[in-house]
């Protein structure tokens, strides 16, 4: 009998842990001009800094805190993705 186990690094665990902090700041982060359409990096669930460039604030962030996860994600409003159905042709 064999088993699979499922192991996640503890980076992994990290990086989850920074992409939810991100979700639970989004809302925040959308109402305030400073971020709004920039890239954010999320560490230790916190936003340290923000840049339009999303290479340039990681680089920025590495070399900041180091070789260790981060979240980027860029703060934008999502689009609203409406659904029309063809016209039906008689």
């Amino acid at each position: 009998m064999s088993m699979t186990k499922t192991t996640t690094s503890l980076s992994e665990q990290i990086f989850e842990r920074e992409k939810q902090a991100f979700g639970r700041l989004k809302v925040n982060l959308l109402n305030d001009p400073n971020y709004l359409n920039k890239f954010v990096a999320v560490v230790g669930g916190q936003v340290v800094d923000s840049d339009f460039d999303e290479s340039v604030l990681a680089q920025r962030v590495y070399e900041k805190h180091g070789y260790i996860p981060i979240y980027i994600e860029k703060v934008e409003l999502e689009e609203e993705v409406l659904e029309v159905p063809s016209p039906e042709l008689a």
